[in-house]
């Protein structure tokens, strides 16, 4: 995976690890807001995330699958497949990515192998967009790129923002919108061929 592409994906993990990522090692109350957060995702069957900050993007996710939109690439996931369509070349590369890959750029393939894929600490209220939020910092258990997430998260047990530090940078995304879906069809996170007419398939696999 480029560097480039492995950015993009690196921030779809910091979105994906807010409801995908039980705690570990964690003071307590760290612990129950991370739990609360996601025993709330896990009571839907699909959730759409929209994102603004450092770039605007949204998300879809669904179990193991996802369909990441951000900063002129769009990326489907069906459980094993990856499409990565980069609007710029007109281009999609086709892989199956690899176990280590999957573990940095996808939590949820962390929680598969170890239920406590992150180290978990409580840093506080704060006050971001007129709301009292608390906020919490998860590390990787497993040393990769990701080298921490601040969430900040309301009362709601919702995400409202969300800091990733990987690689020596930092990047910040303000969750705009956090919607409940209905279960959506595996066609759902699989590239729609059909809509990319001209599109340059290069198959990695």
């Amino acid at each position: 995976m480029n560097s480039y592409l492995k950015q993009i994906f690196l921030t779809g993990a910091a979105l994906l690890a807010l409801a995908t990522s039980g705690p570990a090692q964690s003071d307590r109350r760290a612990e129950q807001l991370i739990r609360q957060t996601l025993s709330d995702y896990r009571k839907a069957d699909c959730v759409r995330i929209r994102f603004s900050g450092d770039q605007t993007g949204s998300l879809l996710l669904q179990g193991k699958c996802f369909v990441l939109d951000y900063a002129g690439i769009t990326s489907w996931y069906d459980g094993e497949t990856q499409w990565s369509y980069v609007r710029q070349n007109d281009e999609v590369n086709v892989s199956t990515p690899t176990e280590e890959e999957l573990n940095t750029v996808h939590p949820y393939a962390w929680i598969s192998h170890s239920e406590n894929a992150f180290h978990c600490r409580y840093a506080g209220q704060r006050q971001a967009g007129g709301k009292t939020v608390e906020e919490v910092v998860l590390t990787p258990k497993q040393g990769n790129s990701l080298t921490s997430i601040t969430l900040r998260i309301g009362t709601d047990h919702r995400p409202v923002s969300i800091c990733l530090q990987a690689d020596g940078q930092r990047q910040e995304f303000t969750v705009t919108t956090y919607e409940t879906l209905q279960r959506q069809p595996l066609s759902a996170f699989r590239f729609p061929i059909k809509e990319y007419p001209n599109a340059e398939i290069v198959d990695l696999r």
